[in-house]
């Protein structure tokens, strides 16, 4: 049953676009649905004229599943209920103007591209860009295509503030590799370095967009671009029917396209909470609510129950909320749970201060009965990695004999299968030179002995043991010929003996003696008449 807003909201039929303010716990999706299985049943408009936007992959699933249990399967197909990128994909390649996407939510494949084509890019001698920095390069060229940067004036203006010394430039081209250790010992060299990265990121991101029309490819910040510049040209679409979920965390970007697709809209319904907006990072800091309801003197309707949270959650969270809450706003949230629970709002000086307080209130929900058992509580971190403060409740905790579990810190590297992968792709992408330095992976277990199960199961086929003894030798004469060339090198360039007996303390080393060691040393490679089964030589290919 719908209460009276979401009544409302599922039967709109007015000319003026509709804004739906949705707080926490208001049944949003369930109004979305509602709304769909209305525009279909009741009014009998054409399936393929609906258009239903929202922020995830997993929430347009939701959306088709819960709508199929009224509306046939093939008109819902017949919609497109998807994310604003799968959208604009579909679009565009409807269209014949693009065939790939080069991204994926977790950012790899773009890594990957850039990782590839850093050469290309630019990114060497004095501009070079270590792996771990790609990151940073993807956010801005995001935030370049989003903002819809003029390249040229940005190169201008960090040539005139973020000056690169001669000195630097002179001392990293005397150098085969890059010199990362000493660059960043100088204080001088290490800011002339970001100068110089930051520079060529500007640079590189006209060269990256290029590369993207070579491959006709996007990524999901120029899909959304150039279905942008398509529409502008093209703003008649099939899609008169609307519908925008997570309204306030729309971007720039998206806001235009949501302006073009209106324009030819016979219903258009926005739904979002500007209270809830977590992506101001990415551009979509701006009310886009207020601008669409002052723009187009939109219908607004606020679904003010909460079914999810209890009354006195609900009244400290106003309490926070309100204050800062637009003009405009018709919100007024409230309970559909009258429990008489007991809240508390602990505010700290710092990280001991807020540790000592929880430490103290989950102590006394337990010894004044509240509780029955540690168990009955819980805690929530938004990370359990970077809190600074859970340390030192943990050391409560233990000081106290209070028993505890912590989840969520498992690090995904750590299991086997993912740690196979990573073995498989390094051995297929790796390059057999003799560049200096090992990584810590390849030091604890990326290297030959992964195959053969000493540091974790591995999970490609099982090879014999006279192949694991063969692999193992290769990799520990490996080690054992860095150790030697350790000494000798040393010895060579500072008249002094090496007292380092393992592994890892050759990397302590200063960078023109690891280079020196590895000038001298291969890689080991895999001689494949020495694998005892053909069937296994494939996996060293």
């Amino acid at each position: 049953m719908l209460n009276e807003n979401q009544q409302k909201v599922v039967e709109y039929k007015g000319d003026k676009p509709l804004l739906v303010e949705a707080g926490p716990g208001s049944g949003k999706t369930r109004v979305i649905i509602e709304r769909v299985k209305f525009l279909i049943n009741e009014l009998k408009i054409n399936p393929s004229s609906v258009l239903v936007i929202t922020f995830t992959r997993k929430a347009a699933n939701e959306l088709k599943e819960r709508l199929s249990g009224d509306i046939p399967k093939d008109i819902i197909n017949q919609m497109q209920i998807s994310t604003i990128h799968s959208f604009c994909l579909d679009f565009l390649k409807n269209n014949g103007i693009v065939t790939n996407l080069f991204d994926d939510d977790s950012g790899e494949k773009k890594r990957l591209i850039i990782q590839k084509y850093k050469s290309v890019l630019g990114f060497k001698n004095e501009f070079y860009l270590a792996d771990y920095q790609i990151p940073s390069v993807i956010n801005k060229f995001d935030e370049y295509t989003t903002f819809k940067v003029d390249s040229d004036a940005l190169i201008n203006y960090i040539k005139e503030t973020r000056p690169v010394s001669k000195e630097y430039v002179d001392f990293v081209n005397s150098f085969k590799f890059f010199p990362l250790r000493k660059v960043k010992e100088n204080k001088d060299f290490k800011q002339s370095w970001y100068n110089a990265r930051y520079l060529q990121t500007a640079r590189a991101y006209p060269i990256y967009l290029k590369l993207l029309d070579k491959y006709n490819a996007v990524d999901y910040n120029t899909i959304q671009i150039k279905a942008l510049n398509f529409l502008k040209e093209n703003p008649s679409t099939q899609y008169k029917n609307i519908l925008v979920d997570e309204f306030q965390d729309t971007d720039p970007v998206q806001a235009e396209l949501f302006e073009i697709l209106l324009q030819n809209a016979e219903s258009f319904t926005a739904v979002g909470d500007v209270d809830q907006s977590i992506y101001s990072f990415r551009g979509s800091f701006r009310d886009y609510f207020e601008e669409f309801y002052n723009k187009y003197n939109c219908k607004l309707i606020s679904l003010d129950y909460n079914y999810r949270s209890t009354d006195n959650i609900i009244k400290a969270s106003e309490m926070f909320i309100k204050p800062q809450r637009k003009e405009y706003s018709k919100k007024h949230l409230v309970g559909m749970r009258n429990e008489d629970n007991e809240s508390y709002i602990l505010e700290n000086a710092d990280y001991n201060e807020e540790a000592d307080k929880i430490f103290n209130l989950v102590k006394d929900l337990k010894d004044s009965g509240k509780i029955k058992q540690y168990s009955d509580v819980a805690i929530l971190y938004r990370s359990i990695v970077s809190n600074k403060n859970i340390p030192i409740l943990i050391e409560e905790f233990k000081k106290n004999n209070i028993p505890y579990h912590i989840s969520g810190t498992d690090d995904l590297i750590e299991s086997d299968e993912v740690k196979s992968v990573l073995t498989l792709i390094y051995y297929i992408t790796r390059k057999l030179d003799n560049s200096y330095g090992m990584s810590r992976l390849e030091r604890d277990w990326l290297n030959l002995k992964a195959f053969c199960g000493y540091d974790f199961n591995p999970k490609f086929r099982d090879l014999s043991g006279q192949t694991k003894e063969y692999l193992t030798k290769l990799q520990d004469d490996y080690e054992e010929s860095i150790l030697e060339t350790e000494k000798e090198v040393y010895l060579e360039l500072t008249g002094k003996k090496s007292r380092i007996k393992k592994l890892s303390g050759v990397f302590n080393r200063t960078e023109d003696v690891l280079i020196e060691i590895f000038k001298r040393i291969s890689k080991p490679a895999v001689d494949l008449d020495l694998i005892k089964k053909q069937r296994r030589q494939g996996i060293f290919y």
